[in-house]
């Protein structure tokens, strides 16, 4: 992986998640769990990658991760259109009851 930054490497990951290429998605997931450059990498972006891959469970759990870490990421769940394929799903609409973002 080259120096971009997770945030990048994530929207690559749904982006490949979306055009039929799983594979490479999770390849991502994997790299930026074990690329010891980049220190820490948000719940948030793995979430987005799953969310690509249609895997609601892990999707939701690293959201729910970044939830109890209490990160400036969700600030972006309500709107962010990498998170379209969970809007229909109870448990979004319960995180935005969560984090005061349902009205």
């Amino acid at each position: 992986m080259d120096g971009a930054a997770p945030e990048v490497w994530s929207g690559l990951g749904h982006a490949l998640a979306l055009t039929g290429r799983p594979d490479e998605a999770r390849k991502i997931i994997n790299q930026l769990a074990q690329h010891p450059g980049y220190g820490w990498v948000f719940p948030y972006h793995y979430a987005v990658i799953n969310a690509g891959l249609g895997e609601t469970d892990p999707a939701f759990a690293y959201l729910d991760k970044e939830n109890r870490e209490d990160s400036y990421n969700l600030i972006y769940v309500k709107t962010d259109p990498k998170l379209d394929s969970l809007r229909a799903d109870a448990r979004f609409a319960e995180l935005l009851r969560q984090l005061r973002l349902d009205r």
